[in-house]
């Protein structure tokens, strides 16, 4: 059996994800804190700590690790979007619409960010026509939400009154 190298911090980032996966965010933050602290310049390492501190309700340390994420990689969509996603728990809806904005913008068939960005417009600020634009855009990359799709047509039903 070979002998894991703890000096590696891919390891540390490998072991993290996997205590997130299990729901164990205090162990994923500490395997994350030592992936972070052998390589400081490791992006997903600071997103994947971020989701950590957004499980456990830990908003503002989240945001500052996918703020910290996007620093290192500016063309980070997913950090955009779990920063996104934390603005819009925490009601700061004009911030979370900016990050989803610039998700999109960096990946044009980012269905998930599109979907929530539908729900901020419409649950957030309650508009309902830019909500109904984004709901349809998302579901035009529907093969991109294996475990969403459904729910974005449900959102769009009851948005247009029909449920």
């Amino acid at each position: 059996m070979a002998e894991l190298n703890y000096k590696d911090f891919e390891t540390y980032y490998s072991r993290g994800r996997f205590y997130a996966h299990k729901g164990n965010y205090d162990r994923a933050i500490a395997e994350f804190n030592k992936a972070i602290e052998l390589n400081p310049n490791y992006a997903e390492a600071y997103n994947n700590r971020g989701i950590a501190f957004f499980h456990k309700g830990e908003y503002d340390q989240a945001i500052a690790d996918y703020t910290k994420a996007i620093e290192l990689n500016p063309k980070y969509a997913e950090a955009y979007n779990n920063r996104g996603i934390t603005y819009f728990h925490k009601g700061e809806y004009d911030q979370a619409i900016a990050d989803y904005n610039r998700a999109i913008e960096l990946n044009p068939k980012y269905a998930r960010a599109m979907a929530i960005l539908g729900r901020v417009y419409h649950l957030g600020k309650g508009d309902k026509k830019k909500a109904e634009f984004w709901y349809k855009e998302a579901l035009k990359y529907k093969e991109f939400l294996p475990n969403q799709g459904r729910w974005v047509e449900v959102w769009l039903k009851k948005l247009k009154g029909k449920i």
